[in-house]
């Protein structure tokens, strides 16, 4: 059973491009306006299902699955390499079926953000479609990265090494399975925990883990280590929530999305934080929106 449990009746199935998936619609009664959320590189959409129950007082929701992420096929399946461009691509197909001329909110979280910028720079057409553009915790470059540089490189080349066919099949048949997950999990959460709240958030690393396709995760991974989104200038204001995060500056974030957005209104939130399985119910997920993010989303959806 899934950490967060999400209504079967909110679930569609989805074949698009010949890669099936699902998607989460989370219609609001009497409004017609939408919010579509992006998520992060590893998630699902039960991950976020806390996050999109608090999105929900504002506007209907809308969290599609990506190629390999989230239970959906991988872009292997259609014998195409993942890449920030082919998930920009595939999303501005989403969006011009789903939406047609429809105008929306839209927010990424993390890698969801940085799929959104490349798509946006893509096809700059689908602007006109975006009433209010928000980022959590999203990014721009691969400067942004608080890395030394052996972590650096031993990052990069370890990706690279594993996403090969062959040696990301041997690393996905050692360590895609639970009990290796549960472990290194049970390793990675601080002691003051306490057990109870522990298990709960091992059980969510555990599930975010095996819903995607491990070679896809390795594969992003080491081209955002050398990515960068600041070439193509967007003409659109965006709202960046900053979080506490060990492994992003967010001086260079800002700087960064100022040198693509036309603005960037930075607002931090002090309580958030890159671990999103803070994310498990409505009331957790509400330290993602700062008073002033809920104010511009209901401004939008007005």
């Amino acid at each position: 059973m899934s950490v967060n449990k999400v209504p079967a009746k909110y679930l569609v199935s989805i074949n698009m491009n010949g890669l099936e998936g699902r998607m989460l619609r989370y219609p609001l009664n009497n409004s017609s306006n939408d919010i579509l959320f992006v998520g992060d590189l590893r998630s699902n959409i039960e991950y976020w299902w806390g996050l999109a129950r608090a999105l929900h007082d504002f506007a209907t929701v809308t969290i599609p699955d990506l190629p390999g992420i989230g239970g959906m096929d991988s872009f292997y399946h259609i014998n195409v390499r993942p890449s920030i461009n082919n998930y920009a691509d595939y999303l501005a197909t989403f969006i011009k079926m789903r939406y047609k001329h429809k105008k929306f909110v839209c927010i990424g979280a993390g890698f969801g953000f940085v799929v959104i910028t490349r798509m946006l720079q893509k096809h700059p057409d689908l602007k006109r479609n975006i009433k209010l553009l928000v980022s959590f915790g999203g990014f721009a470059d691969h400067d942004d990265f608080v890395l030394s540089k052996r972590q650096y490189f031993l990052s990069l080349y370890a990706t690279a090494l594993f996403s090969r066919r062959l040696p990301s099949f041997i690393l996905k048949f050692i360590v895609s399975r639970e009990v290796v997950w549960r472990r290194i999990s049970s390793r990675s959460l601080p002691g003051s925990i306490p057990s109870k709240e522990k298990q709960k958030l091992i059980d969510v690393e555990v599930e975010r883990w095996l819903s995607g396709d491990l070679r896809t995760y390795l594969v992003i991974s080491n081209e955002l280590a050398w990515f960068t989104n600041c070439k193509v200038p967007i003409e659109l204001d965006v709202w960046h929530v900053g979080l506490r995060s060990s492994y992003l500056n967010w001086r260079r974030v800002l700087r960064h999305m100022n040198q693509v957005f036309a603005n960037c209104h930075y607002l931090s939130s002090s309580k958030a934080t890159n671990n999103y399985s803070l994310l498990r119910s409505k009331k957790s997920a509400a330290v993602f929106l700062p008073t002033n993010i809920k104010r511009q989303i209901k401004l939008a959806c007005d």
